[in-house]
C-alpha cells in the first residue's frame, strides 16, 4: 500500500506519535473542563451543537 522507507518512514512514525500524544492531552483537557455537577449537561449540549454543525 505505502512504500515508505528510511527517513520518510521515521518522519511518518514521528508525526503519528506526536499527533496521538497531542490528541490524548487535548481530550484530557476537554474532559477536565466538563467535570463537575453540571458538566455532563454542558457536554451533551456541546456534543449536539457539534453534531448539527
Amino acid at each position: 500500500m505505502l512504500d515508505i522507507k528510511g527517513a520518510d518512514a521515521n518522519k511518518v512514525i514521528l508525526v503519528i506519535g506526536i499527533m496521538t500524544l497531542h490528541s490524548f492531552g487535548e481530550e484530557s483537557g476537554v474532559g477536565v473542563s466538563f467535570a463537575g455537577s453540571k458538566g455532563c449537561m454542558i457536554w451533551i449540549v456541546v456534543a449536539e451543537v457539534l453534531r448539527i454543525l
